[in-house]
């Protein structure tokens, strides 16, 4: 029993100097001003926190100028309605009064508050880390110096991320009730998502009606027998709460779930982007918003190729068109209008979002031709 009893004491006394382990409250959220993700970790000391950081393929952020000091401070300092101090990675426990970044970044932007950094001021043996005050301190998003076994929330940085790779799981399946062809995507972020969606002659999905969006929900939700979220093309990133889908389409049908669209509800910093919620979510098939950082499967809408209205500007012979940036465009001809076949004139054109012209050879006394411009 005195054996068991010294075990037990001798474990907790252990668990007084083991750091604790943060977990993850948020992130990743991606800075848009610098491209890497951003994580905020739950109260813990400075060296647990930075081993957190580690693990999620970073370090505790290194702030390089005022811009990304702002935006820290507005994603993170009030996360969940809480006001929070938040350690960062500059520290100088190497050498007293040099102080360094984490991930050795050579960058000299400092943030202090007025009479910081102080190493404790008298008060405390030294405080060799760094943390952001919040909105309830005297120069909110201003540093202080800190003892590293206090207690804070911290963000870590981590990146430039990869881009997450993508693969076409199943397509090009038509759907007879408007003729467009669809492809079904491996999970990735949104961007990732509609970037593969142009790179295919479309975008992520433009649901018109209730008929269309249980077809997509019946296609590819459990495709492969595994229930998925979908990414589709509406979005109000441009402006908040003015949704728009990606194409440019005037489609007003929605089918939010209950409580959504709330841009993220206090839990997260914002939710610009739109999935249909899979066979295992509450109600399923529905709509909600999310943040484009999150990985989903996707649906890639490619439409009905288009005879693209063209002139003959000479009679022998300069056949143009307005192109579009992202367009791909095909010249073809026929020399009976009765015929059912059509010919190709070279191969396909890149657009320019500028007039293009292709010129065709028509010698003395040949016959007459139709010419069309496929866009795709």
């Amino acid at each position: 029993m005195k054996n068991q009893l010294t075990i037990i004491l001798l474990a907790g006394i252990l668990g007084l100097f083991l750091p604790a382990k943060a977990s993850v409250l948020t992130g990743p959220i991606t800075n848009n001003m610098t491209g890497h993700w951003y994580y905020l970790l739950s109260p813990t000391n400075w060296s647990a926190a930075e081993a957190q950081a580690v693990s999620l393929g970073g370090h505790l952020a290194t702030v390089n100028d005022a811009a990304e000091n702002a935006w820290i401070f507005s994603t993170f300092s009030n996360f969940g309605g809480q006001p929070r101090t938040l350690w960062i990675g500059l520290n100088d426990s190497s050498q007293e009064g040099l102080w360094i970044w984490n991930d050795d970044d050579a960058s000299a932007y400092r943030n202090w508050a007025p009479g910081e950094p102080n190493s404790g001021g008298g008060f405390y043996p030294d405080e060799d880390q760094t943390m952001m005050r919040s909105s309830t301190f005297a120069y909110p998003g201003m540093w202080n110096d800190a003892p590293g076994d206090q207690h804070s929330a911290a963000v870590v940085e981590a990146g430039p991320p990869q881009q997450p790779a993508s693969v076409v799981l199943a397509g090009p399946i038509t759907n007879q009730a408007n003729g467009h062809v669809y492809y079904l995507l491996s999970p990735t972020n949104w961007q990732a998502a509609e970037n593969i969606g142009m790179s295919l002659g479309g975008h992520l999905a433009t649901v018109n009606d209730a008929v269309e969006n249980a077809w997509i929900f019946s296609t590819f939700s459990n495709f492969g027998g595994q229930p998925r979220t979908l990414w589709i093309g509406l979005n109000d990133s441009a402006q908040e709460g003015s949704w728009v889908w990606n194409d440019g389409a005037a489609s007003a049908y929605r089918n939010w779930a209950p409580g959504e669209p709330n841009s993220g509800g206090g839990f997260y910093p914002d939710e610009d982007q739109t999935l249909i919620r899979s066979s295992a979510s509450a109600h399923p098939g529905m709509w909600n918003d999310a943040p484009g950082d999150q990985h989903s499967a996707a649906v890639v809408e490619v439409g009905l190729p288009q005879v693209i209205k063209s002139e003959i500007k000479v009679s022998v012979v300069d056949l143009c068109w307005q192109s579009a940036t992202n367009g791909l465009y095909q010249v073809q001809y026929r020399t009976n209008m009765n015929a059912s076949q059509w010919f190709d004139i070279g191969g396909i054109l890149q657009g320019t979002g500028l007039q293009m012209c292709v010129p065709v050879d028509m010698p003395a006394g040949q016959a007459g031709k139709f010419f069309r411009v496929l866009g795709f």
